[in-house]
């Protein structure tokens, strides 16, 4: 058995040279980490298995049909990243009872991630907070704004 690791260096524009390389290389399985890379592979190698992980919902996105039956030549795990926004509000909001406004990066081209943000700012009204939307390179905004507005806290989508 052998198992080959690749990275595109969180450079999208690499994403599908990366996954037509390694379609070439006929493996019997391509283990996906995110949307972007998933549907890459799948383009690329449409017969060869492909397992994603770091996808929370890969229903709503059209990456398989149901959890219980997949389709396809693809099935992963799913994280929960969207359901959990609205229990990380409440958690910053018991953690900081002062807490008013929150600033939500995310990242715009990444489905999962746009989600994310959608329920962040569902879940305001919950946790009495104020939503502040960014789309943009998550870790660069996030920095700039946090320095620009230091009372409001940072929740990455």
């Amino acid at each position: 058995m052998r198992f080959d690791v690749r990275s595109t260096g969180a450079d999208d524009r690499t994403v599908a040279p990366l996954a037509a390389a390694i379609a070439r290389e006929t493996p019997d399985v391509i283990v996906a980490v995110g949307e972007k890379e998933t549907r890459a592979a799948l383009a690329a190698a449409p017969k060869t298995p492909v397992v994603f992980i770091q996808i929370p919902d890969p229903v709503a996105i059209g990456l398989v049909t149901s959890v219980a039956r997949p389709g396809g030549h693809v099935t992963g795990v799913a994280d929960l990243r969207t359901e959990l926004v609205p229990k990380r509000l409440e958690l910053a909001k018991e953690l900081l009872p002062n807490l008013r406004r929150v600033l939500v990066v995310y990242d715009a081209q990444d489905a999962a991630s746009a989600a994310a943000a959608r329920t962040a700012q569902a879940g305001r009204h919950r946790a009495g907070l104020a939503i502040r939307w960014v789309p943009g390179e998550l870790l660069d905004a996030r920095e700039d704004l946090v320095k620009k507005s230091p009372r409001q806290v940072a929740l990455p989508c």
